[in-house]
């Protein structure tokens, strides 16, 4: 926004990679500062992006207009009635089927914005002969399902992330892998191996020597960042048919998986290796840093609602 030539500042709390959400009180004192600093400065309009009740209750009445961008699905009882009631704000959302999911809800998305990368910033890959699961490990995310897809595909898995559910790791992921927290690029995967969360610029060269990348989801995937920066390297996407998943990923870069079943992922796995590595990246070049920005900037400006 910057480089658009627009005056945006940034808000934020100091420790960004606590992983713990604040208990309320922490979180009202935290907004409610947010709301203070924008009731002294002169603001056109304020771009929230906290998927927490305080975050809407803060902006409510707010003297400048007010974006709310939904990132999750509306799973928390009360962050939706908080938006429910920010009637004067503005809300954008990240995929068609999560806009879908928020007006069920009761809360009116107008505008869809797909995320968007700097695909020049991804290197193209080769692949290789291991698969990928990246994100967090938790059990929406389906990190148990990859590994047992991958096991019965006779497939090397490599699992990139951060473990945001040690209970459901410790009981359900851990018996079955092997932690290499010191593994590089090179040296080579056997069996089930979890190397912890890697820097975003390393994760994107995993990506690309990677036969494919397993998405075993859960739930209602808002999006679908890590799908998208696979396919970006050149690596078909193997991801359950949720989502905004079925946004990005179709036959010509990867397979829509519709049961959560071990052996409809295994055969999954398989049928990947047909897909063209290069309609991968082609797929990834539709959805451009530039072009989400260009959709922010819009509705920043106050450009008339509808998708």
């Amino acid at each position: 926004m910057l480089d658009l030539g627009v005056d945006a500042r940034t808000l934020r709390p100091a420790a960004l990679l606590a992983q713990e959400r604040a208990d309320e009180p922490a979180q009202h004192a935290a907004f409610g500062r947010a709301r203070r600093w924008l009731d002294e400065h002169e603001v056109d309009v304020a771009h929230a992006h906290a998927y927490d009740a305080p975050a809407f209750e803060a902006l409510t009445g707010a003297r400048c207009r007010v974006v709310h961008t939904l990132h999750l699905p509306p799973v928390d009882r009360g962050v939706v009635a908080a938006a429910q009631r920010s009637t004067d704000a503005r809300f954008t959302t990240v995929s068609r089927a999560n806009a879908e999911a928020w007006q069920a809800a009761g809360v009116d998305v107008d505008v869809v914005i797909p995320n968007g990368i700097d695909v020049s910033a991804v290197p193209f890959g080769d692949g290789g002969r291991f698969v990928v699961a990246a994100g967090r490990v938790s059990p929406e995310k389906g990190t148990d399902l990859a590994i047992e897809a991958a096991r019965a595909a006779g497939m090397p898995l490599l699992i990139v992330g951060g473990i945001y559910d040690r209970e459901f790791y410790d009981r359900t992921v851990a018996p079955h892998i092997h932690e290499a927290p010191d593994w590089q690029l090179g040296d080579g995967v056997v069996g089930a191996m979890y190397v912890g969360p890697r820097p975003r610029s390393e994760l994107h060269r995993i990506f690309g020597a990677a036969r494919a990348t397993c998405m075993p989801v859960r739930w209602e995937e808002p999006f679908g960042i890590v799908a998208l920066e696979s396919l970006a390297a050149g690596t078909p996407v193997v991801a359950s048919a949720r989502g905004g998943l079925r946004e990005l990923v179709d036959d010509t870069v990867g397979v829509l998986v519709e049961e959560e079943a071990v052996l409809a992922f295994t055969l999954a796995l398989h049928r990947a290796a047909s897909v063209e590595r290069a309609a991968c990246r082609r797929r990834a070049e539709e959805f451009t840093l530039a072009a989400m920005l260009d959709g922010y900037e819009a509705v920043l400006a106050g450009e008339p609602r509808g998708v």
